[in-house]
């Protein structure tokens, strides 16, 4: 019987890749900044087109925040300012961005797990939940108040009809 012992050495550079999706994550965005700003300003740096901007709320042990999720229609990746960030966020995992107009940076990095228009994320079940709950206890208070009305209106129909009866012939 013959033993074979493999040695194992250790791998000292691991090459991450970032494999593009066309959706590009902020893990962290300052909510003076609207979805439309946003738009704007990486379909004229990029001149590609955007089809959303999704923003997601946190609140964790870090700090509360905003993240945002933007996602493109189609990414030109013949302009050079859009080619660079593709090459340094795959790359690098990461480009810092300076916003117009002010001293704030944004990282932006490859959303690996787009979510797909016709799918509708947890943030958006958790509003459509408050908005059916709020348009149930509406609808709630409406019918309590249509069963009072009806028990009103049930009780002078019965006062009507026993007066009818007391009533000469």
């Amino acid at each position: 019987m013959t033993t074979t012992t493999t040695n194992v050495s250790s791998v000292t550079n691991v090459s991450v890749t970032n494999v593009w999706t066309n959706s590009l994550f902020i893990p962290a965005i300052d909510f003076s900044i609207t979805k439309n700003d946003l738009k704007e300003f990486l379909e004229k740096k990029t001149d590609s087109k955007v089809s959303r901007v999704d923003f997601v709320s946190f609140n964790n042990d870090k700090g509360t925040g905003r993240r945002a999720f933007v996602h493109f229609q189609n990414w030109n990746s013949a302009n050079k300012f859009a080619k660079d960030i593709r090459a340094k966020i795959e790359s690098h995992g990461h480009y810092e961005l300076s916003l117009p107009n002010s001293r704030m940076y944004i990282r932006l990095m490859v959303n690996k797990n787009p979510v797909p228009e016709t799918e509708v994320t947890l943030p958006q079940v958790a509003s459509n939940m408050d908005f059916m709950a709020e348009k149930i206890r509406i609808q709630e208070e409406e019918i309590l108040r249509l069963k009072e009305e009806m028990a009103a209106m049930k009780q002078f129909m019965e006062n009507m009809y026993y007066m009818m009866l007391q009533m000469p012939k």
